[in-house]
């Protein structure tokens, strides 16, 4: 009876070892791939710029969106934004605001006519 009492708790006590010794590999696995991910991430190059409309733009800071149709004609106008963070004025700061915002500003205009498949930008001469 005894020995079968002690082998018992040897068998609950390997058991629970061997659980916090999987949750420790576990844990200790996700730790190390958070941390080379984020060492991934600072020493990540930055996307060569493209010049438009007097502008450096990025892939990064960039994007085609807000698609209007104009009129009742096949023609869409397609904005190109790009992102933008304001520093706020250092009152705002001081009085517990936040201290920068994030916006956009339009840069250009893609004109795409739907029946003939033919799009131009509106400000030329910038490499699109």
């Amino acid at each position: 009876m005894k020995a079968e009492r002690f082998f018992t708790l040897v068998w609950r006590a390997n058991g629970l070892i061997l659980l916090a010794l999987g949750a420790a590999g576990v844990l200790g696995f996700g730790a190390a791939v958070s941390l080379w991910a984020i060492d991934e991430l600072r020493h990540r190059e930055p996307p060569s710029p493209t010049h438009v409309a007097g502008r450096d733009v990025t892939r990064w800071n960039s994007r085609l969106g807000w698609v209007e149709q104009m009129g009742k004609t096949t023609v869409l106008r397609i904005r190109l934004t790009t992102d933008e963070e304001i520093e706020a004025s250092p009152a705002v700061a001081m009085s517990g605001g936040r201290s920068r915002y994030y916006g956009f500003t339009t840069q250009n205009f893609l004109y795409v006519d739907l029946s003939s498949g033919a799009a131009r930008w509106l400000l030329t001469g910038n490499d699109q």
